[in-house]
């Protein structure tokens, strides 16, 4: 289980085409640079939260009303397996 925070980007918001997010996850204490994971579409981004990374609605809702006042979302303090962090392509 790797403890950290995941940062989300808002890239292009919908300009000629679809939302595009760049999604990172940091793991506390490691220095490394991140890698980041090109999200196309909302629905799309909300998914990941949802499903993949299985965020409280509270969270997730969080999240997306951060991005779209701010254009960027941190969440601190998740805990994600290091499987799902590979099959996500956030490791």
């Amino acid at each position: 289980m790797a403890r950290g925070t995941l940062q989300v980007a808002w890239i292009n918001k919908g300009e000629g085409g679809e939302e595009h997010y760049h999604v990172m996850f940091g793991k506390d204490g490691d220095s490394k640079t991140l890698r980041a994971r090109s999200v196309k579409g909302r629905h799309e981004l909300a998914h990941l939260f949802k499903s993949e990374l299985k965020l409280a609605d509270n969270a997730c809702n969080s999240a997306l009303n951060d991005l779209d006042s701010s254009g960027q979302a941190s969440l601190n303090g998740m805990e994600v397996s290091d499987d799902i962090l590979k099959n996500l392509d956030l490791a």
